[in-house]
């Protein structure tokens, strides 16, 4: 998955920012249980964004692929379509719509409304994002909340930036047990070409909330 590293951004609402910062760590789980299975998974995507000349509009298109079973069956495809606003250097709004299909389920439609939070503390890399996800499945209808917050140490070049981060996301669904769905990603990020090429390697801890407690997915 691509992680992007922002530029400097200062302002006097940073106290603003780091109350939503405050909020995601607040959410973040303490602890895990259960773990059942292992598997490694290869999770692609390509993405594209074009910015609408000097407006603060960019339209969005991405496509991810993912693989289980150790990376030998594929397992689901997505195409994300959208458009973001910056009404500043800190703040990003977006609407988004995503198509995914998963290998023996039905395909699901999502209309995702999201906005996230992201600054630069010296060499240190913030972002906080929260997502409500409107998902059609079927005749069926699910509402799913998702927040995640995103570290890194930048470390940039003449050419490139690179960094370790760490992110966690946790999903809330009211209709299937709350807080049902954890994320816990490490890895290692760089960005070329001005942005143009951004690659991403880590390890996610994926755990699911079943009926018999908490499992490794």
């Amino acid at each position: 998955m691509n992680e992007k590293f922002h530029e400097s951004r200062y302002g006097s609402d940073m106290k603003t920012r780091i109350l939503f910062v405050l909020f995601g760590l607040l959410l973040a789980p303490t602890a895990m249980a259960q773990i059942n299975d292992n598997d490694f998974q290869v999770w692609t995507e390509l993405a594209l964004k074009y910015r609408l000349g000097e407006y603060p509009v960019s339209l969005h298109l991405a496509e991810e692929n993912r693989f289980d079973r150790n990376a030998s069956r594929y397992q689901t495809f997505n195409t994300t379509l959208g458009v973001h606003y910056d009404p500043t250097s800190w703040l990003t709004l977006s609407l988004l719509y995503r198509y995914e299909k998963v290998r023996g389920v039905s395909g699901e439609n999502r209309a995702m409304p999201q906005f996230e939070i992201a600054d630069k503390i010296g060499p240190l890399a913030i972002k906080n994002r929260h997502r409500l996800e409107n998902r059609f499945i079927g005749s069926n209808y699910r509402f799913r909340y998702r927040t995640r917050l995103y570290l890194a140490y930048v470390f940039p070049t003449e050419s490139l930036e690179l960094g370790p981060y760490v992110s966690d996301e946790i999903f809330i669904e009211p209709e299937n047990g709350l807080f049902n769905q954890n994320r816990l990603q490490g890895g290692l990020g760089l960005v070329a070409l001005d942005g143009v090429v951004r690659i991403s390697v880590y390890y996610m801890l994926k755990q699911d909330q079943s009926s018999v407690g908490w499992r490794k997915a």
